[in-house]
């Protein structure tokens, strides 16, 4: 959604609101704060299935527990 906004906004025009935005999503004081945070959520949130660094393996907590981690380092 980002690169759509600067293809018909000004970039320095894209760059103030999202900085307003960020500011305004820190405070946490008001509504208009809670949906400044849920539009930056939305332009910057990668979705799941174009995320190349999200790992099955870690979200479902598969892979190697402690022990088998150490008995392969120490290569018994």
């Amino acid at each position: 959604m980002w690169f759509r906004l600067l293809n018909f906004l000004r970039a320095e025009f894209v760059g103030k609101t999202m900085i307003f935005l960020a500011e305004a999503g820190a405070r946490n004081r008001s509504p208009f704060d809670r949906v400044a945070r849920f539009i930056l959520h939305l332009v910057f949130a990668v979705p799941k299935h174009d995320d190349f660094m999200a790992d099955d393996y870690v979200d479902n907590d598969e892979g190697y527990d402690l022990d088998e981690l150490k008995r392969y380092q120490s290569g018994q």
